[in-house]
């Protein structure tokens, strides 16, 4: 495959992947994330890898996979953050505090949820911070 074509075919994966996460079947989801992280690793698009990453971290919170969740959101985060994308890494912490939350990590629940609203306020990202 050409180069244009393994990246259109790995941004075709992901937006499949999307979709059938909202249809509620995580298990073609990720494998279709899977997919696409392969290639989008092997084509050097950070951005894209990261953002898989992200969305790697959303579904294995919703199946309760919570271990999973956090590797994959602390994947996400330290990429973001490497390239310093700040809103990015905000919503990957955001995933990470809850993510800690659920796995009992109160503390750090809270320090990550402070870097998510600090980073909201700063940015002026208001579908980061809360309602009312």
């Amino acid at each position: 495959e050409a180069g244009g074509t393994t990246v259109e075919t790995a941004r075709a994966q992901f937006l499949c992947a999307l979709a059938c996460a909202r249809a509620g079947d995580e298990p073609r989801a990720l494998r279709l994330l899977n997919q696409a992280s392969e290639m989008f690793a092997e084509a050097q698009l950070l951005d894209d890898l990261a953002q898989c990453q992200l969305e790697r971290a959303v579904l294995s919170s919703a199946v309760g996979a919570w271990a999973a969740a956090r590797a994959a959101a602390d994947e996400a985060s330290a990429s973001f953050a490497e390239r310093g994308m700040v809103i990015r890494r905000a919503e990957a912490d955001l995933v990470r505090a809850m993510v800690a939350t659920n796995l009992g990590d109160l503390t750090s629940a809270e320090v990550l949820a402070q870097r998510v609203l600090a980073s909201a306020r700063q940015h002026e990202a208001s579908w980061l911070l809360p309602a009312g």
